[in-house]
C-alpha cells in the first residue's frame, strides 16, 4: 500500500469550513414571527375552549341556577363568619408586628 491518498490529501488541502454568520436582524425577525404564530395559536385555542365552555354553560345552567341559589342560603351565614374572622385577622396584623409575636 502506498502512502499516498489522494482523497486524505485533498481534504487536508482544504480550509476548514468558516463558522456559520450570525446574523442579529435575521435571527430577531425569525424569533417574532414564531411568537406572532404562537399568540395567534394560543388565541385560537383560548377562543375555542372559552365558546365551548359558553356553550356547555348555556345548556347547564337552566338546570343548575336553584341548585346553586339554594346552596347559597345555606352558606350565607357561613360567609358571614368567615368575613368577620378574616377582618379580625386582618385587624390584628399590625399588632401582632407591634409586639413581634
Amino acid at each position: 500500500m502506498s502512502d499516498h491518498d489522494p482523497l486524505k490529501a485533498l481534504l487536508q488541502e482544504t480550509a476548514p469550513p468558516a463558522p456559520p454568520a450570525n446574523d442579529l436582524g435575521f435571527a430577531l425577525e425569525v424569533m417574532k414571527r414564531v411568537e406572532k404564530r404562537r399568540l395567534i395559536d394560543g388565541l385560537l385555542a383560548l377562543s375555542a375552549f372559552v365558546a365551548t365552555l359558553s356553550a356547555i354553560l348555556f345548556a347547564v345552567m337552566p338546570y343548575l341556577t336553584p341548585v346553586v341559589n339554594d346552596f347559597g342560603r345555606l352558606l350565607a351565614p357561613a360567609l358571614g363568619v368567615m368575613v368577620l374572622i378574616g377582618l379580625s385577622l386582618l385587624a390584628l396584623e399590625p399588632v401582632r408586628r407591634m409586639l413581634r409575636i
